[in-house]
């Protein structure tokens, strides 16, 4: 799994996603703390068909450290199969991270599921925090 130092200070972590299609992508990015139990939360979303998430603060460092980040994103492609299926192939993401003792940090490796059709393409990204 990624990593991204934190630290244990008071900055606010930044994160941002970006997503490179041609379809229609929405993102959620989840903060969970393993073995815990702790209910799951939302700190991040994009705001438009593009899935891209705009900078923003997430929390400070020693709130964050031992949290692992998800982020979930969802594309439909849209065209003929042959359109479908080449666009499916050149999706592609960055995940950034900044302000943490590690400073600026960028992670493009999501696991992608296709489906059969090529008609949605499921993106996933796990990036545990430490501190």
């Amino acid at each position: 799994m990624s990593s991204y130092k934190v630290g244990d200070g008071m900055q606010q972590i930044k994160m941002a996603v970006d997503i490179s299609t041609f379809g229609l992508a929405a993102s959620r990015a989840i903060a969970l703390k393993p073995g815990t139990g702790d209910p799951l939360k939302a700190v991040a979303h994009s705001e438009n068909a593009s899935g891209d998430i705009p900078q923003q603060g997430i929390g400070p460092a020693i709130a964050l450290a031992e949290y692992t980040i998800t982020v979930m994103t969802k594309i439909d492609l849209l065209g003929d199969d042959a359109a479908r299926k080449s666009a499916s192939t050149q999706v592609s993401a960055r995940y950034i991270f900044d302000d943490g003792e590690e400073g600026h940090k960028e992670f493009s490796d999501p696991i992608i599921e296709i489906s059969d059709d090529c008609r949605t393409v499921i993106l996933y990204k796990d990036i545990e925090l430490k501190s």
